[in-house]
């Protein structure tokens, strides 16, 4: 049995929430345009932040709790969380930006087709990787560092190794767009994710096909637990998912009145965080843990 701690409410849908890799805090952005930021120490909220431009589209966090956030003028601002303080802004994709993921280096996918990879202290492109034929929507670093996956509206999932500007390979049979891919913690296997509730794991290395599990809702964000036995799943239908990767075993329960948006699984406290169309950013633990 799960149990829920509400910790953050927005007046709007939730488009995204995170915690972030040190464990310290939790954040999301709604439709409301307002980004809130929970911190685990203080157990409460810890930063309140207006909008900063026309509307969110995605973000995600630095290693070190700085906070990448990108507006539909498809600029690119960085917030300090520790320091609240706002920071520089990186130049623009031609076109809306998707999704972002941040290890060694900050990496982008819009709506151009384009994945720009960053130097965040310069400001500067790096490289930027073309072969999808329509919108990147999902993409995500391996835990060295060395290869991106991103996934997109065109049905394909491409394998990036940094440094190289052609893909190193492709997972292909894919059968609808392509809404999320995450890399686990271990950088064994490989998580995709298509609107059509089919939830594939690739082996890292090999590019062969692990599993492959059809889910009970249309998937909108996963993210795999602590051991990499289990992934979360946030589902249109409201529910958090929890697939048991070993036994493919499904479990799920209500989470929010209307869609499920976001699921992190904060791997410090061994929580899943959970935001909805509701405008609920929640947590949720088994009964015997602690919150």
């Amino acid at each position: 049995m799960w149990e829920e701690k509400i910790i953050l409410r927005h007046s709007g849908r939730v488009i995204w929430g995170s915690c972030s890799p040190s464990g310290d805090y939790a954040a999301s952005f709604g439709e409301d345009m307002c980004i809130m930021v929970y911190s685990f120490k203080e157990n409460g909220v810890y930063a309140f932040i207006k909008s900063l431009g026309p509307g969110f589209t995605c973000a995600c966090w630095s290693p070190y709790n700085l906070l990448a956030i990108a507006f539909k003028n498809q600029g690119i601002y960085f917030w300090d969380i520790d320091r609240k303080k706002g920071l520089k802004k990186l130049l623009r994709h031609r076109a809306q930006i998707n999704c972002m993921s941040w290890l060694n280096v900050l990496a982008t996918g819009g709506e151009d087709k384009a994945i720009i990879i960053w130097d965040v202290d310069r400001g500067e492109r790096l490289m930027v990787l073309r072969k999808h034929k329509k919108g990147v929507l999902t993409i995500d670093w391996s835990p060295d560092g060395k290869y991106l996956v991103s996934g997109g509206r065109d049905k394909r999932v491409f394998i990036w190794e940094m440094g190289i500007e052609r893909p190193l390979v492709e997972l292909p049979n894919h059968t609808d767009i392509v809404v999320a891919v995450a890399f686990s913690n271990d950088g064994r296997f490989i998580a995709s994710c298509t609107r059509d509730g089919i939830l594939r794991i690739w082996r890292f290395g090999t590019w062969r096909l692990h599993k492959t599990v059809k889910l009970e809702s249309a998937p909108q964000s996963i993210s795999w637990g602590p051991d990499d036995r289990r992934i979360a799943i946030a589902c249109g239908d409201g529910k958090i998912a929890i697939l048991d990767l070993p036994t493919l075993r499904l479990e799920s329960f209500n989470a929010h009145k209307e869609c499920a948006t976001a699921v992190d699984w904060c791997r410090q406290w061994d929580v899943i965080l959970s935001g909805g169309g509701d405008g609920i950013v929640k947590l949720w633990k088994k009964r015997s843990q602690p919150f």
